[in-house]
């Protein structure tokens, strides 16, 4: 066993960019071995946005984890951060308040969590790393990781982390 497997989740608070991204990437399994999810209302009701009988599969699995609580649903006591979308100003309040990570692959409200808001933040290029990094994944299904989620991820991310695992042993 790994000390990476002996260490408990850290807390997380998810956005739908990740949610969408990690679905893409099918990279939700380690999401979850990573991170205990947490995520606002405003990123659920996005998440769940269609009108039944329709049901995308990342949307029924998003739900049956909410079901047996392995994703909270934990709102801000206030959304103090005015800029970006409902969800992603709701993930980095809760962030800041709770000194959770922030999990977001949207590139903007990323940055402004990292360098505004001095948070920790994870996006999906660097979530996949870190499952290679750790022997989860080798390199070549690392990439093949990323390439699926290449049309959703900013170019830089993108860049950054094949930079990274092409430095992997």
């Amino acid at each position: 066993m790994s000390v990476v497997d002996e260490r408990p989740p850290t807390p997380g608070a998810l956005d739908t960019s990740f949610w969408a991204a990690t679905a893409l990437a099918e990279a939700h399994g380690y999401l979850l071995k990573m991170f205990e999810v947490h995520c606002p209302q405003a990123v659920v009701a996005e998440i769940e946005n269609e009108r039944p009988p329709t049901l995308r599969a990342d949307a029924a699995l998003f739900q049956q984890l909410r079901l047996h609580h392995v994703i909270s649903v934990t709102d801000p006591k206030a959304v103090t951060v005015k800029v970006f979308g409902r969800g992603e100003a709701s993930v980095l309040s809760l962030a800041v308040e709770k000194h959770w990570t922030a999990l977001i692959n949207e590139f903007r409200a990323g940055e402004h969590g990292r360098t505004v808001l001095g948070l920790t933040v994870m996006n999906v290029p660097q979530l996949i790393c870190a499952v290679c990094a750790v022997g989860y994944v080798p390199s070549v299904k690392a990439q093949a990781m990323l390439a699926q989620i290449a049309d959703v991820t900013s170019p830089r991310l993108m860049q950054e982390a094949t930079r990274v695992l092409a430095a992997l042993p």
